[in-house]
């Protein structure tokens, strides 16, 4: 693997990038337009788009049975399901604020959504079916990346303009830590054993390694300006859904 291009296709204004879990199709989002574009995974021919009737169409997480995605809008504040199938919105919910990443519980029957909204910091709850809010989670200011732990016990929340790591417990929604990093954590991804968290420190020029046995900062590396998304490669899960290395 040399890491270098082979071949490019045009599409119009990408942000981000999914793949539906039967790995037949790619999902381009289209933030600019309010689009999602479905694409076939191997010629990368349009197969349709869905519209988003809401600016700033976003990151997104799958229903466990791979037949819905859930996509926040961080500029319009909803949240909306879409059957991939039928390439149309099924439900949505009027979150407010500034959603952004998605995440899926670990048992399938929630999703969590973070809100950067100065008057949210924290997670919504939403049932995974109905898309109807169950729960609110306080965590800090700015709560941006989600992650969930490798033994799925835990969601790791990035509080971006707090400089804070918030873990939250999957069975009983409740913050059990919160660790004090610096920088401004952004989008997370974990080493494959579990055991350190990288985080993109978006208004830092700096990726930050923090251990998730102790919380504490293990290093700060000076990266280029405005650090976003972060991927740890390889990693666990037997297939990557795209985005900031959303495995399965």
């Amino acid at each position: 693997m040399s890491g270098q291009p082979t071949d490019s296709i045009e599409v119009p204004f990408p942000y981000n990038l999914y793949f539906t879990p039967g790995g037949e199709e790619a999902i381009v989002v289209v933030e600019r337009l309010q689009t999602v574009e479905f694409r076939d995974r191997e010629t990368w021919e349009l197969r349709g788009s869905v519209y988003v009737p809401s600016p700033g169409v976003d990151h997104m997480d799958f229903t466990a049975d791979g037949e819905h995605f859930v996509a926040s809008t961080e500029w319009g504040g909803d949240i909306v399901k879409v059957d991939i199938e039928a390439m149309e919105i099924v439900e949505a919910y009027p979150a407010g604020g500034a959603p952004v990443d998605v995440k899926l519980s670990p048992d399938g029957s929630k999703f969590y959504v973070a809100n950067q909204g100065e008057a949210y910091n924290g997670l919504h709850v939403l049932d995974a079916e109905t898309l109807e809010e169950i729960g609110f989670i306080p965590t800090g200011a700015g709560a941006h990346g989600l992650y969930p732990s490798k033994d799925a016990e835990s969601l790791y929340v990035a509080n971006r303009l707090g400089g804070t790591i918030s873990v939250v417990d999957f069975e009983t929604d409740e913050v059990t830590e919160t660790w004090e990093v610096g920088g401004s954590p952004d989008m997370i991804q974990l080493n494959p054993e579990g055991t350190e968290m990288w985080c993109a420190d978006r208004y830092n020029d700096s990726v930050s390694v923090v251990s998730t046995e102790t919380g504490e900062l293990i290093e700060r590396i000076p990266v280029g300006s405005v650090p976003h998304g972060i991927t740890y490669f390889p990693n666990v899960g037997d297939f990557n859904l795209g985005h900031n290395g959303v495995y399965r």
